[in-house]
């Protein structure tokens, strides 16, 4: 560790041009990557390098894996580079982990909090962070503290903060989603569910982003659906919110797999709702939980609540696939895809239950159960340290 006394008050950086007289924008917080391009790399030439010049060792950028520098009010600063462990505490979306087990993203799901070993942010230090994560250095700062006229300190857990843009990061496929792309995988009735492997999922996004048909994809997706289901069902039908809807689930499995779609279809279909109801009627006794848009808003919005919306949950997204696909109202006139709607007005024709009907059905199940586990209950989903760097 290097202590260094800086000479100048750090404001933040320059967002907008000025003349001398004029006022200019400054932003005194926020994070950049390698994706950020010119922009990352000016704000790195700034600060991180003032540092590095005023060592007594000389240290060139690439010699840099990890800086980390805290800022006192008094402007003396606490500089370590290379010399902090960085942990993520994460979401176990596997079943189990072992200590000492390499963890793939297949295993987790999102970073609750990224800790750094012997590093501690208080509320009136300034900070910034350079950590590398792959390929790619995340940069992440916050100046406000050292603003002696409004009195700024932090307020908000820095640990938890690193942990959200680390979630970002690892799983930009997800996070990076253009409004285009999106449109063109809900045209297809289809989500990145979060029961689908990582590699699946990107391949999801990549056949919206070139309009394949996504459909091409789909004995891969029953693969992964049928094994994350099965693993997770005891778990599921261990929870009181749960465990009723767990013999449903069951009937719609084994009918999908002797191709029976149009049982499968059924059952899970009605369920998905009466799933979400109960949740939304636990919450609020006094109603009856019969308006659709209130139930879609309940479980996406309390899931919001419970956990970050950069893990690959996405409670924020599925609200928009819970309207325009699940919850697609029939057309009296028109063919029209399996939905709860069309299930319970008879509206599609027989070939339109088939074996994607069928699996989107568990596919939503799997991920509504998912939700109503981690905002009733987040210690059911375990975490655990993986090293991230």
């Amino acid at each position: 560790m290097y202590e260094v006394q800086l000479k100048e008050r750090i404001a933040g950086y320059s967002v907008s041009v000025a003349k001398r007289g004029e006022k200019v924008q400054v932003q005194v917080s926020g994070a950049t990557s390698t994706e950020d391009g010119d922009l990352h790399l000016k704000y790195l030439n700034g600060f991180p390098q003032t540092i590095l010049s005023m060592l007594e060792e000389v240290l060139q950028p690439s010699d840099i894996k990890s800086m980390v520098v805290l800022i006192s009010k008094d402007l003396k600063a606490k500089v370590y580079i290379n010399e902090v462990e960085v942990y993520g505490q994460a979401f176990v979306k596997a079943k189990n982990i072992k200590k000492g087990q390499a963890v793939r993203k297949d295993d987790i799901s999102g970073f609750e909090r990224i800790q750094l070993s012997g590093i501690e942010f208080s509320e009136d230090q300034a900070y910034f962070c350079i950590l590398s994560l792959g390929w790619d250095k995340a940069y992440i700062f916050d100046f406000s503290p050292l603003d002696e006229q409004l009195d700024r300190k932090i307020e908000y857990n820095v640990e938890k903060l690193l942990g959200s843009y680390f979630s970002y990061l690892s799983f930009g496929s997800i996070h990076k989603i253009s409004a285009s792309d999106w449109g063109g995988m809900l045209r297809q009735n289809w989500f990145p569910f979060y029961a689908l492997k990582f590699s699946t999922v990107e391949s999801i996004i990549s056949y919206a982003r070139a309009e394949w048909n996504i459909d091409e994809l789909i004995n891969k997706i029953e693969s992964d659906a049928i094994f994350y289901i099965e693993e997770r069902k005891p778990i599921w039908g261990s929870d009181e919110n749960l465990s009723p809807f767990i013999c449903f689930l069951d009937s719609a499995l084994s009918r999908h797999k002797a191709d029976d779609f149009v049982s499968s279809s059924s059952i899970i279909y009605p369920k998905i709702e009466a799933l979400i109801r109960k949740d939304f009627i636990a919450d609020n006794p006094e109603k009856e939980g019969r308006q659709q848009r209130l139930l879609v808003e309940h479980i996406t919005e309390k899931t919001l609540r419970s956990i970050s919306a950069l893990t690959t949950f996405i409670p924020d997204k599925f609200k928009r696939y819970l309207e325009e696909c699940y919850f697609k109202d029939f057309s009296v006139t028109d063919d029209n895809t399996v939905s709860r709607h069309s299930v319970a007005h008879g509206a599609s024709t027989i070939d339109m239950f088939d074996k994607k009907a069928s699996l989107l059905g568990l596919l939503v199940f799997s991920q509504i159960a998912e939700y109503i586990q981690q905002s009733s209950n987040k210690s059911i989903q375990p975490t655990a340290d993986a090293l991230t760097d």
